[in-house]
């Protein structure tokens, strides 16, 4: 396999949307809480915790609590001045007459000015309860927590935590990407699932626009020239990037129609619009092969790395062995479980970054019988978007139970419920 050559899309699960930018919170909906810096060391104290709270004239209507992934990513909408939810109600499907909580974890976002806070507190219960004391100061019992890859680990703890009586039970967990259980070897376990979203995505293209690409799905028959000319004469180096980078969004239907970015851009190929030709090959070319794993300190990332080293992955990346992380705590979902809370999973059929034996791991070891799984065909690690063509139904059937989420499912397009047995 091309292993040196598709080393960029090793690490995208947890490095993409990392790298935070420096940020000044001052929009009006941004708010603070004082958390503690860890729940299990009650001498380090408290710190301020940022995060946006959109809220509707009405106080009395349903909140959603977004946990982005990462480790380390974010949810925090900067980018415009709004009442309603930005570009986060496209990306995550809700409908403008709820509230959101959007978090950044501790170190990340606007939560930056926090980037001092002891590298030992950067664990997956210290976000969770994070998002707790949100909850408590909030008063909150009318809502729902929405997590994305990492997230569905701190919204699996926060599941626990409620069903401890710590705080009020939420009206549904629902789990986008989930992660069931560590990864043993993540390279080792996601490839395999790159190269199945891969054959999937060739299969949908034009046969004059296959034949311009390897035709085995881990891409071996040119692995032994990674010189050869691709189209638009880049390299298979930066084909192979740019590929295995976008294959993690995936499709989804909007408005009764397939939406896929990439398939989008590879049609360019056929054809004769010079300018938008032009615009793909600048985009391609950007994917070099820069991956330098001699110099690992050069890379390091507090938060993902705390969390992922110790939590996550078994075999230690260079990161891992630079820093001296040992694997001491490692997350099996079975230990968290979620009783009398409505668990509703939903996961890309060609989910890369996550293969989705991870989320049935998560969905058969949940002992909870109110549990929906939502196969999106098509569907990459982003699959919230999923829901767009049915959301007005599928949060009714959470918030107002007035219609049952199998009638709401069944008014989706590209979304399939099935029991993973």
């Amino acid at each position: 396999m091309m292993m040196n050559l598709l080393s960029f899309c090793f690490i995208l699960f947890f490095t993409l949307n990392l790298q935070a930018k420096d940020i000044i919170c001052n929009k009006q909906n941004i708010y603070s809480v004082e958390a503690k810096v860890s729940v299990d060391q009650p001498e380090l104290g408290t710190y301020q915790y940022y995060y946006q709270y959109i809220k509707k004239a009405d106080p009395s209507v349903p909140t959603i609590i977004v946990i982005p992934g990462g480790p380390g990513g974010k949810s925090i909408d900067l980018s415009s001045e709004s009442p309603y939810f930005d570009w986060i109600q496209l990306l995550y499907g809700f409908p403008e007459k709820y509230n959101a909580i959007l978090t950044d974890p501790r170190s990340i976002g606007c939560n930056q000015v926090n980037k001092n806070l002891p590298i030992d507190s950067f664990t997956t219960e210290n976000v969770a309860h994070d998002i707790v004391t949100i909850i408590k100061k909030l008063n909150l019992d009318n809502y729902v927590i929405y997590g994305h890859s990492y997230g569905t680990v701190v919204a699996t703890f926060l599941g626990k935590i409620a069903n401890d009586g710590i705080i009020p039970k939420p009206k549904a967990i629902i789990l986008s990407g989930t992660i069931g259980h560590y990864f043993t070897n993540h390279k080792q376990e996601v490839m395999p699932a790159y190269y199945e979203s891969w054959k999937n995505l060739r299969s949908l293209l034009p046969k004059k626009i296959q034949e311009s690409f390897p035709q085995n799905d881990d891409w071996s028959d040119f692995e032994n020239d990674p010189s050869r000319t691709m189209p638009l004469g880049l390299s298979v180096a930066s084909w192979a990037n740019f590929i295995f980078d976008n294959l993690t969004e995936g499709g989804s239907y909007l408005n009764g129609q397939l939406v896929y970015p990439l398939l989008t851009k590879l049609l360019l190929l056929n054809s004769n619009n010079e300018s938008e030709l032009e615009k793909l090959k600048i985009e391609v070319s950007t994917y070099t092969n820069e991956t330098d794993e001699t110099n690992p300190l050069l890379k390091l990332k507090p938060f993902h790395d705390s969390i992922w080293c110790k939590e996550l992955e078994e075999t230690k990346s260079p990161e891992c062995l630079a820093q001296d992380f040992e694997f001491n705590n490692p997350y099996d979902s079975k230990f968290f479980q979620i009783k009398d809370v409505p668990v509703i999973y939903i996961h890309g059929q060609f989910d890369p970054s996550v293969p989705i034996k991870k989320a049935f791991y998560h969905f058969k070891n949940q002992l909870n019988e109110n549990k929906y799984f939502l196969l999106a065909l098509n569907g990459g690690h982003a699959t919230t978007m999923v829901i767009t063509d049915c959301k007005d139904l599928f949060w009714k059937s959470i918030f107002e139970k007035s219609t049952s989420l199998e009638e709401a499912i069944g008014s989706c397009l590209g979304v399939k419920l099935i029991n993973p047995t």
